[in-house]
């Protein structure tokens, strides 16, 4: 039984009518739907700070304005450049209303474009099959999905360094290699890369290295070609610097040495918080070796883990073309995780950082079950179907039950978010903080009594707050609160603490049960405890999520 493992660059003529054109309109009807889900999602750990900075940028670039980039929580944010930020300022002017909607908007579009480029690199390795399943094995990874909502951080740099990379891909293999027509959108995605994170200073060694191969199996040795190849090559290179800069204050004194001295000071980054791993107090600089693929095989749907390791086996096929576009898939895939690894860089809050590589991979995984699906032995085709019919199913079924708390999903192998628990960090963006904020703001409204909030993470609960007419906030410090609001996140015996506390008033869970967010009593509940008792008998436990999926728990609930 052996799988049909070509993979050519396909020709559309070539192609199943039908499924070329799902692969077309699926992302059509796909962008609508993601902007209102993201509507759906809490305010995240590190908006606020984003915020910010965006301000800072657009005042900059549109107002001239010398802003103070080294201010205290803003100290890092400079080595970063600016354009997501400064893109969701400008819709937020545009769009007006609640500034959290609408910097979700802009986060949803790029995962949606994140979810385009990879069907693209999907399609170039096997056809518009192998480009729709990528599309789709996306949307149904739980992390990625959530993340496309709204992480500011690595969905925009995840989204516009894998469209870099399906430019990379499309480079001829024949001289001269990288032509005129390519060589703009590439330059204009590493630069927009750039302006989100410094790292994307990879995909210009990527670059070198693929001209350098490229030219070498071609033998286009002679002087003059190399002369041309390599400048064509710089040429791309230094427009994406500059480029790189356009949205980024501090490296527009120097485009084209600050992206890399940004680089060199991120990677110093010291980053000392407690993480919870593998039932451990451990910091950020104190990772094991096995951080980085621990996290992939636990958080990662079993149908892509499955998909990608079919990819590694069908690699090796005698029979499997297009082979140098598969082995620069991989490398662009496995690289950064390797160098992480072996260079003990400082990550945290899962591999969220590393998400960019998640979509290439996704698309391997897609490539190796359609070349499954094309197997001229029925046998082997109808196993396949079933099996990743199932597969699908799997990551499909969490998301219905837990939306929007899909990034605290984990298969089976360590046992889902209940397993998982006590054990690895759960919530850490903080997006479960609104349900919890709200399900105060309703009892407040049942009992007909304002409330004054406060809790950890103090900017989300302060923001969200802000969000519910009925509450007022202030610092826990003040000790001049009704309710607390804590998300469990922290050391494993607060964690664990916080979730078995039995004064506790609300619990936002999974739909296993697992705690993500606590609601308790604060230093003046006494002054409202009867009044929120009275409303609280009178009125049904509540779900604490927008939405038909969505379940709570009222404390003494069952």
């Amino acid at each position: 039984m052996e799988p049909d493992t070509t993979a050519a660059t396909p020709d559309p003529r070539d192609e199943n009518r039908f499924v070329l054109w799902a692969y077309r309109l699926l992302p059509v009807l796909l962008l609508p739907l993601m902007l209102v889900a993201s509507r759906d999602f809490g305010i995240t750990w590190d908006e606020r700070t984003h915020q910010q900075y965006g301000q800072r940028v657009w005042g900059f670039l549109m107002e001239g304005k010398d802003n103070n980039w080294f201010r205290p929580g803003l100290v890092y944010m400079y080595l970063h450049g600016g354009f997501f930020d400064a893109l969701c300022i400008g819709v937020q002017k545009v769009l007006q209303g609640d500034l959290w909607t609408n910097r979700h908007y802009v986060n949803a579009f790029f995962g949606w474009l994140g979810i385009v480029s990879a069907g693209g690199i999907g399609r170039m390795l096997g056809g518009a099959g192998t480009g729709l399943l990528t599309q789709v094995l996306l949307v149904v990874s739980p992390r990625f999905f959530a993340d496309a909502m709204a992480n500011p951080k690595d969905i925009p740099f995840a989204a516009l360094a894998t469209a870099a990379l399906y430019f990379l891909l499309r480079l001829d293999p024949r001289y001269p290699f990288l032509r005129w027509p390519l060589a703009i959108p590439l330059a204009v995605s590493i630069g927009l890369a750039l302006n989100v994170r410094a790292g994307a200073v990879l995909f210009l060694a990527y670059l070198a290295l693929a001209l350098a191969a490229l030219t070498l199996a071609g033998r286009e040795l002679s002087p003059r070609r190399l002369a041309a190849t390599g400048a064509r090559g710089l040429a791309v290179s230094v427009a994406a610097l500059f480029i790189g800069s356009a949205f980024w204050p501090w490296a527009r004194g120097a485009p084209l040495t600050r992206p890399f001295e940004a680089v060199r000071r991120l990677s110093e980054f010291d980053w000392t918080h407690h993480l919870l791993y593998n039932g451990a107090d451990i910091t950020g600089d104190t990772l094991p070796w096995d951080y980085v693929p621990r996290w992939a095989l636990i958080g990662t749907p079993p149908v892509v883990l499955v998909g990608a390791a079919l990819a590694l086996l069908l690699l090796l096929h005698p029979r499997t073309r297009g082979r140098w576009r598969l082995v620069a898939v991989w490398g662009a895939t496995l690289f950064p995780a390797v160098y992480v690894m072996v260079s003990h860089a400082t990550i945290y809050d899962g591999i969220r950082h590393l998400l960019f590589t998640y979509l290439p991979l996704v698309a391997l995984a897609a490539w190796a079950w359609t070349r499954l699906l094309g197997s001229r032995t029925k046998a082997l085709r109808l196993v396949a179907a079933g099996a990743l019919l199932l597969g699908i199913l799997e990551p499909v079924v969490f998301q219905w039950r837990n939306h929007p708390h899909q990034a605290v999903y984990f298969n089976d192998l360590v046992g889902g978010p209940r397993g998982a628990f006590g054990r690895f960090e759960m919530d850490y963006w903080g997006v479960s903080v609104r349900d919890a904020v709200q399900w105060v703001g309703r009892t407040a409204d049942a009992a007909s009594t304002p409330l004054v909030v406060s809790g950890h993470p103090h900017q989300i609960v302060r923001d969200e707050s802000r969000r519910v007419e009925a509450l007022d906030y202030n610092r826990i410090e003040k000790e001049n609160h009704h309710i607390e609001v804590v998300l469990l996140r922290g050391p494993r015996a607060d964690v664990i603490e916080l979730a078995e506390r039995t004064d506790a008033l609300y619990r936002v869970t999974t739909a296993d049960g697992t705690p993500l967010t606590v609601v308790v009593p604060g230093p003046r509940y006494t002054e409202v405890e009867d009044a929120l008792g009275v409303a609280l008998e009178r009125t049904p436990p509540d779900v604490a999520r927008r939405g038909p999926y969505s379940r709570g728990e009222a404390a003494g609930s069952e």
